[in-house]
């Protein structure tokens, strides 16, 4: 049995609907939520970025990157906390070799 993909939310013709991100088509724009299960950060100044694994209510995980910019506007708070819930609005990108990503413009607590 294949493990389940995060449920991604986005606004189509039929309204606002949450599909599994692996379904989604690329550089399609809404969010995931979930729990921060991993971060890795990158670089320094203008070149950093986090790298951070976020896993649902259903134990399927993806992968969101921020960078330098995005992460000026983006509590630390948010990163510090353990098992933090989180809302990652973004792109959705698609790699060779790499699960969907969502390329984030934005990170904000799950209930704001």
């Amino acid at each position: 049995m294949a493990a389940p993909a995060v449920l991604f939310r986005h606004r189509t013709i039929a309204g606002l609907v949450h599909d599994p991100i692996t379904q989604v088509p690329d550089d399609t724009w809404g969010d995931v939520t979930g729990t921060i299960a991993s971060r890795r950060v990158y670089g320094k100044g203008v070149g950093k970025r986090v790298v951070l694994g976020i896993t649902d209510h259903r134990g399927a995980t993806v992968i969101a990157t921020l960078n330098a910019d995005r992460l000026r506007h983006t509590p630390d708070a948010i990163f510090t906390t353990p098992g933090t819930q989180v809302r990652v609005t973004g792109n959705v990108r698609r790699l060779d070799g790499i699960p969907p990503t969502i390329t984030a413009a934005g990170i904000a607590p799950a209930d704001a």
